[in-house]
């Protein structure tokens, strides 16, 4: 199963590294990066910012495939639970509708590097993903569903920064 996954996450990298390499826009955001980090191992909660948005979804009235990315604005409240093998996140706009219910992910690997954790929707066609570098503070979110409105796949991906 957690080949499966990371070969799922991988192919949409991939796919992403594709389109925008062969794009004809040649459209890249980039932010500032972050320049300290230190992780303590006990940690149980991180606040994660995000630094940039991709989106890929297919148009199928113009039959295009789109690729757009954008400053993040997402922002995340990570809690691990390494009892019960699971990271919970909170979003931002979740905390302010008065949502208190986070979405339960299971950590599939944590070491002195990093953590990785997914979750797979339960009523959807969906996987998502949280990896976090605990050398420096970065993370990777990925949700990638079988459709979101219409009929083709869509994934996204945002890179954080996480304190």
């Amino acid at each position: 199963m957690k080949n499966k996954i990371f070969l799922a996450v991988g192919a949409v990298g991939l796919f992403i590294l594709g389109y925008v390499t062969h794009s004809t826009l040649g459209v890249t955001t980039s932010v500032s990066y972050p320049t300290e980090f230190t992780y303590e191992e006990y940690r149980t909660e991180l606040a994660c910012s995000a630094q940039i948005s991709s989106f890929l979804h297919a148009d199928k009235s113009n039959k295009k495939i789109i690729g757009e990315t954008s400053e993040g604005t997402d922002k995340f409240s990570v809690k691990i639970n390494r009892d019960e093998g699971t990271l919970s996140i909170l979003t931002a706009a979740e905390m302010e509708s008065g949502s208190q219910t986070p979405t339960v992910y299971s950590i599939i690997n944590e070491n002195e590097d990093g953590l990785s954790a997914v979750w797979g929707g339960e009523s959807t066609n969906q996987i998502s993903s949280f990896v976090f570098n605990k050398n420096n503070g970065f993370a990777v979110y990925s949700t990638n569903r079988d459709s979101l409105l219409g009929n083709e796949p869509t994934a996204n991906a945002i890179y954080f920064t996480c304190i």
